[in-house]
Formats: C-alpha cells, structure tokens, sequence
C-alpha cells in the first residue's frame, strides 16, 4: 500500500510534465531524429528508427509520445524486476515471493528507469532507448541462463533483438553489453546450445526496423560509416574510458541515505513484530515527512538540476553498497555451513541418500538442467550489476552520474538478494527509489534542461501536427509563429541547414527535414568539418534546403561551409523570413528568449545530378 501510494505522485508529475516545455536544443534533436529518420545519414545514434512508427501511431503528438515513451521505460523496468525476482539463484532465499507482491515491487522498480528522464527532456531518446534496450538484453539473460526449454529460446531472442536496439541508441553502450553477454556465457557453462538464436533476432529486428522506416541495409551500413566519420571529425570524444570525480553533494546524499536507513529498519523490524497494516503507518509518516522536506527545499536550490542529476547516483550507490554487505553476509553463512558440514561428516559416514539436496523451485521458475551454482548466480548478479556501466559508456557528461540514471540495474538484483531475510526488508529499495523519485523529478522540472521552469509553462501553443504544448508566456507566441512561417513558406517536408548550431528544435517547429543530421553541433573543434560532411552525404538535399542562420549565436556554424556545394550564402541565397526563437545558454553567456534567426531560400537551381 504505501508502495503503490508513493508511485501516485510520480505517475502524476510525469502526466503533468509531458505536455510542458519545448527546449530548442537536445528536445529539438529528439523529435526531429524521431520525425525524420530517413533523412539522418551521418550520425551513429539511430534511435529515430525505433520511435518514428510511434510517433506516426500518435498522428504526430508530441505529449502523447513522451507519455509513451515513459510507459515503455517503466514496462521494460518492470519486466526486469519481475525476472529476476522469480530466479532462484539470484534470490537470496529459496522460493520467489507471492505473485502479487513480486507484481507490485516490480511495478515499484520498473518506475526508478524514469530516472534517465530526471533533468533531460521529456522526450524519448537515445537514453531513453539505451536503458528499455539494455534492460531488456538483461532481461533476456537471466531467462537464458536460469530457465530451461522454450524460456531459453525466449532469452535469447530478447538478447538478440534488445541488442539491437541498445545498438540503435548508442554503439559504444551495445558493445560493452555484448562483452557482459559473453562473460556471462563464460562463467555459467552449459548454456551454448540456443544462443544462435541470438544473433538471428538480431537480423529479424534489424529487418524489422528498417521495413517499418523504409530503408534498407546498404543505407543503414553507409549511414553507420558515416556517423562514425562525423564523431572523428567533431572531436571532443576521445577520452571514452576515463576516471570522473564522484558525485557527492551533500543536499542529497544526507537526506537520501537517512530515508534508506529509517525505511530499511522500518521494513524489516515493524513488519515482522505487529502487523503489517499498523507497520504501514510508520512508513506512510517517514514517506510523506520526507517528500514534503526536500521536494521544496531541492526545487529552490540554486543546484537543482546538479541533485536532478546526481539523484540517481546516490540511489545506485547505496544499493551496490547494499549488495556489497549481502555478499558478505553471504559469504560468511557458506564458511559457516561449510564448518558445520565437515564436522559432520568427520563425525562419522553418512549414506550418500541422506545428505539433503536443495528444494526444486515452482514449475515455473526451474533452474535449466546442469543448474549454475550459487557462486554462479552471484557472478550474474554481478553482471547485471555492471551495465549501469554500458549505459553511461560513451557519454561526454561524468560517467558516475550518468551510470546512476541506470540504477535500475542495481536496485533490482539487491531487492532479490534481500528476500530471504525472513521481513519485509526487500521492500526497501523499490520504496526508497520511489519517494526519492518524487522531490528528484520537482527539483529537474523547476530547473529543466535548457528551458524555464515548467511551473512558468502556462500557455498554450498550437503547434500544428506536433499538437498542442504548454510553454512560456514569451515562448509560446514566438513557437507558434515560428510554425505559421514554416507553413506560410512552404518549409514543411523542406530540407533546412541549420547553421545556428544550436537550434534543430526551430527547424522541427518549421516543419523542416534536415540534412545529413538533425543536430550539427556547434562549438567544437571539428563542428564545420562535420557540417560539410554531412552536406556532401545528402548533397541532392542540401542544394534544395532553406538554411537557418543566426549570425549572434555562440555556437554558430559560418556559412563558409556551402562551398561544399560551390555556393555562397549572399550571393545564392535570398532571405525570406525573419523569426524570434528561444536561444539556451551556452558557452557562459545567458538564455536569450528572443533571439533573431534568418531563414534562407536559394536562388540557383540544384545541378543537373540532382535536378
């Protein structure tokens, strides 16, 4: 009960966010990578093929699309949870626990992945996919590994087919969840016989994808060698494997790990010495006492988006600390069992018939035939544990941080290792995730990413087929002007080059597809480099396309680069519309609401190749 009471406020926040804010720069490149998959040639990360048949389903909604997208992270959560909490050799006890419990726990963790949606935007990404990606090649492997007969087959195409996607989203993430897959295969022997399936749902998936986005798999290779070469080009990505401060601000990590302890001693003493209707009073006072305390005090803090941030580091942490006691505790009952059991047989001969063996699980949760031993379920335990690590590898941002928005993958395998405690203590990580969730998401939505406070996004802006958003009093006239310009041009279905470096979300606003790549960052050493590369990989696109220029914006790419196609902006080009957008901060100078871009037609006609 007080579980499930604590989910309502976070299920309501979400509902409440999504139909708020529409920053210009990563929520741009989100919805038009999703928008326009077809058109992005020259960049690695592909997790437009995923959403866009979700985004066609919604005829185009914006919110509706971010409500589905949370659903789909919260799904893929819980179906890991459910899993792993109904496989013996990761328990820490030997029997799963009672169907509807399991459900609601599992429900209860499955909500801590929103945590990579905690101070980003709302819309679904490549973080997004990364994490419902990787927990579903998680999910897969402990179905592989702990199951026998079709439940294997079923393991392994869920590794296959989520590997995939975690491929789409992010290489570098897919990679190391490869090297966890093999590990895995190398530690709990006899489990090579169905793995073929694998890489064959990985072909299926592909084939998949690429039927319901119109493409084909000459253009998803070239479209991969190229995304490589713009990442070599942009610089700025070298130091991939690197030792980033930790995380630790104090704001958050007092008040976290006192809630963890009140509620840990809450659960394992109060449930099992009254009963659990009185238990849940304590619980429901310390719960409530603790969002009312720190939602408002976080969401006023001039760090709000660091906790935003960080949040899902210390709740990561504390539960691979939790696992690390559970393993002591472990290891020292098997020294112990293992001292009685030698004094035993010292004592005298036993017949082989009388030594105890252990108790066959539920039929539906058998251990495949050469069951992994129980040195082998901590080994998976710990490989479960290691993918926050695939999730956060090949970010730019601090790697500690970005891990614990994954931290999903560490609550789980603790909630299963504390259900033979004899109470109600495997509660605690899904409880604590939760009411920590809550003040996390307050403190991110009153500093979002790049935009103003939600609470200030009043007003509503039709913004034509992306339907209707809530934004400010200042950005709502100017997002829905900048539509009626688009529609007045005649850019919808256009092509656009962005050289304002830091603006795809006016260009999805215009209607405009883009060219080469959604988003061509500016402010890096190889930025013109790569805008020129990803002009030649669309080259017939990009002699008909508009182009967007801001020539104030810091991050502003110089029109020096359409001599790729032997043009020069003012002398082949006419400016044919003047808008007013909202422009983030970046490189220490501060948010300007009514930043000027000019919107170009060209003049000269495209060449004979492409005529």
């Amino acid at each position: 009960m007080v579980l499930l009471a604590a989910l309502a406020p976070v299920a309501a926040l979400i509902g409440w966010a999504a139909p708020r804010g529409l920053d210009r720069t990563d929520d741009g490149f989100y919805l038009g990578s999703i928008a326009h998959p077809r058109d992005v040639t020259t960049d690695l990360l592909a997790f437009g093929d995923v959403y866009h048949p979700l985004l066609v389903l919604v005829g185009g909604d914006v919110t509706a699309l971010r409500v589905i997208g949370a659903l789909l992270t919260v799904a893929a959560g819980t179906a890991f949870a459910w899993v792993v909490l109904g496989t013996p050799i990761l328990l820490g006890g030997p029997r799963p626990p009672g169907p509807l419990a399991r459900a609601v726990v599992s429900v209860g963790l499955g909500a801590a992945g929103l945590l990579t949606q905690v101070g980003l935007p709302p819309t679904p990404s490549y973080n997004t996919l990364n994490l419902q990606a990787l927990l579903g090649v998680a999910t897969g492997l402990v179905l592989a590994l702990s199951r026998r007969g079709r439940t294997v087959v079923l393991g392994w195409a869920l590794v296959g087919a989520a590997g995939w996607l975690a491929f789409l989203a992010k290489p570098t993430s897919a990679a190391v969840a490869a090297a966890l897959v093999l590990v895995s295969l190398l530690v709990v022997r006899g489990r090579w016989r169905a793995v073929w399936v694998a890489p064959a749902a990985t072909v299926l998936t592909a084939a998949l994808t690429m039927l319901l986005n119109g493409q084909t798999p000459a253009a998803v290779v070239a479209r991969t060698r190229s995304g490589v070469e713009s990442a070599n080009l942009l610089g700025g990505h070298e130091s991939l494997v690197r030792w980033d401060p930790v995380p630790h601000p104090t704001l958050l990590v007092v008040p976290v790990v006192a809630l963890a302890l009140a509620v840990t001693v809450l659960c394992g003493v109060l449930a099992a010495r009254g009963p659990r209707v009185l238990a849940t009073v304590p619980l429901a006072v310390v719960g409530a006492a603790f969002v009312l305390v720190t939602a408002p005090r976080w969401e006023r803090s001039a760090a709000a988006d660091v906790l935003a941030r960080d949040g899902g580091f210390v709740l990561g942490a504390l539960a691979a600390l939790g696992l690390v006691v559970a393993g002591l505790a472990h290891a020292l009952r098997s020294a112990r069992w293992r001292g009685r059991r030698v004094r035993r047989v010292t004592g005298g001969p036993r017949h082989p018939a009388s030594v105890s063996r252990p108790s066959a699980s539920r039929a539906g949760d058998r251990l495949p035939t050469g069951r992994p031993s129980a040195a082998s379920g901590w080994v998976l335990t710990v490989v479960l544990v290691l993918f926050p690590a695939a999730f956060a590898f090949g970010t730019n941002g601090n790697l500690w941080s970005a891990a614990g928005r994954a931290s999903v993958l560490v609550l789980v395998p603790l909630t299963a290792r504390l259900v033979g405690t004899g109470s109600s203590v495997w509660l605690a990580p899904a409880l604590t995730a939760a009411l920590v969730l809550t003040p996390l998401q307050v403190a991110a939505f009153g500093s979002p990413y790049r935009y103003p406070s939600l609470t200030e996004a009043t007003v509503a802006a039709d913004l034509g087929p992306a339907g209707t958003l809530l934004l400010t009093r200042t950005d709502a006239p100017r997002a829905a002007a900048t539509v009626a310009l688009g529609e007045r041009l005649g850019v919808r279905d256009a092509f656009v080059i962005d050289l304002t470096g830091a603006s795809p979300g006016t260009v999805f606003l215009l209607g405009g597809r883009p060219v080469g790549q959604v988003w061509v960052f500016g402010g890096y050493p190889g930025s013109e480099a790569v805008a020129r590369h990803a002009i030649n990989g669309a080259r017939c696109a990009a002699e008909r396309a508009f182009v967007l220029d801001d020539p104030t914006a810091s991050r502003r790419i110089d029109a020096h680069v359409l001599d790729a196609l032997g043009r020069d902006l003012a002398r082949d080009y006419e400016p044919v519309g003047e808008l007013t957008y909202y422009r983030a901060a970046f490189s220490g100078r501060p948010v300007e609401e009514s930043a000027r871009a000019v919107l170009y037609r060209p003049v000269v006609a495209p060449t004979a190749a492409c005529g």
